[in-house]
């Protein structure tokens, strides 16, 4: 899991943050070429530019953008990602790429250990990714795991009559999760070979044993 602040890590160089802030950078163009997100549309309708900004919003938008890739691979609105930004700052939460691409595929495995883990006593969590340590305990662990089993609307739960990721930033990591599982990279656990299942009970018995 990760908490992703407002915070700019200083191990970004500055340079690459107004890079990633250009509204003309090559990712951008490449999405404007494409036309993937409608982003012509929204470009349109955008009513600030990169170019009007001051260098510390630019810094950040710069931040906002390269924090959502990181995350989603690529968020809905990568031109104007505030929206996307709010729904994933100053909470813990599972990063979307490993819920959708790891955990969702083996939920009942993943529900177990989480709750295990919430049973522990414990203050403080620190995440390998993005801001740390953050002062934390077993409610803010249990919450951040509330996607399971499945993130998706149809299939899982909703959180305070809300999916738990906003669905329109996880439209390419669905698409990406779809296509692993039909060219048989990734299974669910309904598609599992037989050889390929992991008994997790059985497992922690033989290490306990070593």
């Amino acid at each position: 899991m990760v908490y992703v602040s407002e915070n700019v890590p200083d191990a970004i160089p500055d340079a690459d943050l107004l890079e990633s802030g250009d509204d003309n950078n090559f990712t951008i163009g490449a999405l404007k070429f494409l036309n993937l997100f409608d982003i012509k549309t929204k470009a349109r309708e955008r009513t600030v530019s990169s170019d009007s900004m001051s260098l510390a919003e630019k810094l950040r938008l710069g931040w906002q953008r390269n924090a959502l890739q990181a995350l989603y691979f690529g968020p809905n609105n990568l031109l104007d990602p505030e929206a996307s930004w709010g729904a994933v700052t100053n909470k813990l939460i599972v990063a979307p790429v490993v819920s959708t691409l790891v955990y969702e595929n083996i939920p009942l495995e993943v529900t177990d250990w989480a709750r295990r883990v919430g049973r522990w006593n414990f203050t403080r969590i620190v995440p390998c990714h993005f801001d740390a340590p953050i002062k934390a305990g077993p409610k803010e662990w249990t919450a951040a795991f509330g996607f399971l089993p499945s993130s998706r609307p149809e299939q899982g739960r909703k959180k305070n009559g809300n999916t738990y990721y906003p669905d329109e930033d996880m439209v390419l990591l669905r698409g990406v999760e779809d296509f692993l599982q039909g060219s048989g990279v990734i299974f669910t656990d309904e598609l599992r070979p037989k050889y390929g299942r992991i008994n997790v009970r059985a497992e922690e018995r033989r290490s306990a044993k070593r």
